[in-house]
Order: structure tokens, then sequence, then C-alpha cells
């Protein structure tokens, strides 16, 4: 899904200097799949993708949030 986003980011030119401009420029993106609340963000300094969790723990039916959202070190 992440580099679908970057390749339909990209349009017709998918030269790597393209690839190379679109993907560390990510904002705010929701994927499937990842926890609700936690988006991608990247920028030319920092490529890691995700930069915040949120823990939770499985009741036995469910999975339940255990806190607010927090930054991953």
């Amino acid at each position: 899904m992440l580099t679908t986003k970057v390749l339909e980011d990209c349009g017709d030119d998918l030269s790597r200097q393209n690839i190379m401009k679109h993907a560390p420029a990510l904002k705010n993106l929701a994927l499937p799949g990842l926890i609700p609340g936690i988006t991608v963000n990247t920028s030319p300094d920092d490529y890691r993708l995700i930069t915040s969790l949120r823990p939770q723990r499985f009741d036995g039916e469910r999975w339940v949030p255990m806190s607010v959202t927090m930054a991953a070190q």
C-alpha cells in the first residue's frame, strides 16, 4: 500500500530521482492494517515510517487500547 501511494504520487515519471523526491514527503498517511490513529510520516531528514505507538492488550475477545498514542524512540 505504501509503495503504491508513492508510485501514484510520482505520476508518469517513475525515475529513481522522482521516487526519492516523493518517498520522503509522506504526511499523515493512514494505512490499512495500522492501528487507528497511527500514521506514516517521512521527511528528507527522517526516513522512519512509524514514529508513534499505541499499546494494546487482548482481553480474550478483542484488542483494547492500554493508553493513548505515544512517541516511539
